[in-house]
């Protein structure tokens, strides 16, 4: 059933347009939720194209003067975590066609991030995640002690994405 929801929110995703008072709106809510938090260390992800386009989010933490940005890095099944900060100077094409930090900058151990903004496919009603299938997220938050996030738009929200027992459930979701 997983890999059904998977592969229907999968393809729905990569076919949507959202219009741009959307995508704004959806950033200015979860930069709210971030700046109400007083999160410090925020790790986020770089948006594939058809991803929730988090870039106002991850400019507004640049620019923050209490917030520092910090983004994941594939490293052979593990995610590793780098501070940004510049997005144009920082990031390097990477893994499955990500954009990932370069290797020169500072990698960091995950007790020192306060968040993580999780990506997904999809998102159910009590915080459980489809990701894109290879688990990196999962065991990176396995024994992750911060809070864990979720974006999405309205569409991608399901009543139950039958997480398994090492699927990991998100502390908090942002959606619109």
């Amino acid at each position: 059933m997983k890999e059904v929801l998977r592969e229907k929110f999968l393809n729905q995703l990569k076919s949507s347009n959202f219009e741009n008072s959307r995508v704004e709106a959806l950033n200015f809510k979860l930069i709210d939720y971030l700046h109400e938090k007083e999160y410090e260390n925020i790790m986020a992800f770089y948006p594939k194209s058809f991803e929730v386009q988090i870039n106002k989010t991850l400019i507004d933490i640049l620019q923050s003067k209490n917030q520092q940005l910090f983004l994941p890095r594939v490293n052979g099944q593990n995610l590793d975590v780098y501070k940004i900060s510049n997005l144009e100077n920082d990031l390097v094409n990477g893994s499955f066609g990500l954009m990932e930090p370069s290797l020169s900058l500072e990698k960091v151990d995950k007790e020192f991030i306060d968040c993580v903004i999780c990506p997904g496919v999809c998102f159910d009603k009590n915080g459980f995640r489809i990701g894109f299938g290879k688990g990196f997220y999962d065991r990176f938050l396995k024994d992750f002690q911060g809070q864990k996030i979720g974006v999405c738009y309205t569409e991608f929200l399901v009543e139950d994405c039958f997480p398994s027992v090492f699927d990991i459930k998100m502390d908090h979701l942002i959606y619109l």
